[in-house]
């Protein structure tokens, strides 16, 4: 496996990001994986790795650049407690939706130009604040993403006039959800307000449940759990396989 960190230009400064791809062969359809709120950390480190292992050229950035490095959490810092939920304030204001396409223009303008990808369009993935950003970004950038993956992601339909769904009918992209029983942040009326705009903009989609609590794909999340994990690699693994005709 091949790995590196990149720092990609971008209109708000330099974004430090890790590049995964496997060492031989090439080039390989292109996946902008999308992290929590706790950013890049080793448990992502490894799933890209695990995405990168199947095929992929797989862009991990740190959406946090503006404010600092990764890690952008004390490690130490559990999850729920008030220390966790005073930094995940300081961190939530630098996450805009302006901010992410202008990120995102340069990401793929990186991807574009980086030998282990493949020209053509990229798939996005990504978990909580990272599948809503998944999933703007598809509507975003129509002509740059083929498939977007949304892992209990949040706030995927509300009431701001910048909400995500709202962008349903620019999306050309295969669109896959993974929404969690119990997310508040994902309640079932926004999930009927989602999917009653993506009806009505004829989006490909997949809305799928999971028994299991907002955060349950990754390991170091106290909603973990190993069987919504091994769901969720499932459904990723086919969809970029459908997408890609691998």
């Amino acid at each position: 496996m091949a790995e590196r960190e990149v720092r990609i230009p971008t209109a708000d400064g330099i974004c430090g990001a890790f590049l995964f791809h496997p060492d031989t062969g090439g080039p390989f359809p292109a996946v902008i994986y999308e992290t929590d709120i706790r950013g890049i950390r080793p448990v992502f480190m490894d799933m890209a790795r695990k995405v990168a292992a199947a095929g992929y050229a797989v862009l991990m950035p740190n959406l946090f650049y503006r404010l600092c490095p990764p890690p952008v959490i004390d490690p130490a810092i559990p999850w729920g407690t008030e220390a966790a939920m005073k930094r995940f304030g300081e961190l939530f204001p630098s996450i805009t939706p302006d901010g992410l396409n202008r990120d995102h223009e340069a990401f793929f303008k990186f991807l574009e130009t980086e030998p282990s990808a493949a020209e053509s369009k990229a798939a996005l993935a990504g978990y909580c604040m990272g599948g809503t950003a998944a999933f703007r970004i598809a509507g975003d950038f129509p002509d740059k993403v083929a498939a977007a993956a949304s892992f209990h992601g949040g706030r995927l339909a509300n009431d701001a006039p910048d909400s995500p769904h709202l962008k349903a009918n620019k999306v050309k992209a295969r669109l896959y959800f993974g929404h969690a029983a119990d997310d508040g942040s994902m309640t079932e009326a926004m999930i009927a307000e989602l999917n009653k705009a993506l009806d009505a903009a004829g989006v490909d989609y997949i809305d799928d449940r999971y028994t299991a609590k907002h955060g349950y794909a990754v390991k170091d999340n106290p909603a973990h759990t190993d069987a919504a994990e091994a769901q969720h690699w499932k459904q990723l693994f086919a969809l970029l396989e459908k997408t890609f005709r691998r």
